[in-house]
């Protein structure tokens, strides 16, 4: 069965009523991360595929050791209602690994659609970032970047969307706004569509 369903799917001409969110997720640690891999898995549903990867900069050699990092990581995921799929992949450099996965991760037409991963000012250079954008736009991925993974959001505060007039990205925008607004505890924040426009559109 699942022969034929990969089968099928490579034979299926793309359609935006059918398209489901298959999340790659570029996670340092898993505890800290834990609000935004819940937003992830509420994306997703039951209707697509969360991919969970951490890239470390040395191999680990003893592949049972491996498998039980990987085991623990999917029995804390599981113990908080997280269903994904995990693995733990070795790159000398952590950019250049999600570039690479960006590329080749999947197999045959079940791939991520969508990539999400943590930009550190202080730690990461702006280069790098420019490149896995440049990446993911190229092979036609959705990117959600969480700029500063130090932030803690108030209760208070709106949720601000940047929105550049392309009507097919504004719904998972919004989708996306409401996912996180959902997990802020509290009601006291609101969604805000911002967009700019010239003096002829006005």
């Amino acid at each position: 069965a699942l022969h034929y369903f990969i089968y099928k799917l490579e034979n299926n001409t793309a359609d935006e009523r059918t398209w489901r969110p298959n999340v790659l997720a570029f996670i340092n640690s898993t505890k800290k991360d834990i609000n935004m891999l819940r937003i992830m898995a509420n994306i997703v549903s039951n209707r697509g595929f969360l991919t969970v990867i951490t890239i470390i900069n040395q191999p680990i050699k003893d592949k049972v050791r491996l498998k039980n990092l990987k085991i623990s990581v999917r029995n804390y995921l599981e113990n908080k209602s997280i269903k994904a799929m995990v693995n733990i992949l070795y790159a000398k450099d952590d950019w250049a690994g999600i570039q690479n996965l960006i590329n080749t991760y999947g197999f045959g037409p079940v791939k991520p659609n969508t990539i999400y991963f943590e930009f550190n000012s202080e730690k990461n250079h702006l280069s790098d970032l420019t490149k896995v954008i440049f990446q993911a736009s190229q092979n036609d991925k959705n990117i959600m970047i969480f700029i500063d993974n130090n932030y803690n959001i108030s209760e208070k505060e709106n949720i601000n969307v940047f929105w550049g007039g392309h009507k097919q990205n504004i719904g998972f925008m919004i989708a996306m706004a409401i996912m996180l607004q959902e997990e802020i505890n509290g009601q006291d924040n609101h969604v805000m569509i911002n967009s700019a426009v010239t003096e002829k559109e006005k």
